[in-house]
């Protein structure tokens, strides 16, 4: 009999699923978490038959696509943000990605060096704040990491907050 606190491959899955769609939620929400001076942007939108992407940042001089994984980013994940990137590189030819995960595998790592010109990674948890960890500044009303004592941001460093985002 299996022990009824194991996890199944099929709860891992359904863990990491929420998760993926938690940061997105989030990301879609607060984009400057990503990086300053982007606007909302698309989210779940499809580029072909069988692709869509997590968030796409369009209106901006360099357009972004954003992949986001709940945990490992191998090399079918950069494979992957690579196929997103030349399906759209005709329209957008500045376009650009970062593929966000908790872990990077080194031959995912050595394929992005590859790419360094158009594809970054950000670290869950570490570049980007995991949704739990998420604090909203009572003087500027913006979203930081609760990592930090205050806000971070230039002309604030209000050490009060009005919400956890939970």
């Amino acid at each position: 009999m299996v022990n009824a606190t194991q996890k199944t491959q099929a709860a891992k899955d359904l863990k990491q699923e929420r998760l993926e769609i938690e940061v997105e939620k989030l990301l879609a929400t607060y984009p400057y978490l990503i990086e300053e001076g982007l606007p909302r942007p698309k989210q779940q939108f499809w580029i072909s038959k069988q692709d869509r992407l997590d968030l796409f940042f369009v209106g901006i001089e360099k357009p972004l696509v954003v992949e986001i994984k709940a945990d490992l980013c191998d090399i079918r994940s950069v494979r992957q943000i690579l196929r997103y990137l030349k399906i759209l590189t005709p329209e957008h030819p500045q376009i650009r990605g970062i593929l966000i995960g908790k872990r990077f595998s080194d031959e995912a790592s050595k394929l992005l060096k590859d790419h360094a010109n158009q594809l970054s990674f950000k670290v869950l948890s570490v570049h980007i704040p995991l949704p739990t960890a998420v604090l909203i500044c009572a003087e500027c009303r913006r979203a930081y990491c609760s990592r930090k004592v205050a806000c971070p941001y230039p002309n604030c460093g209000s050490a009060d907050i009005i919400a956890t985002r939970r």
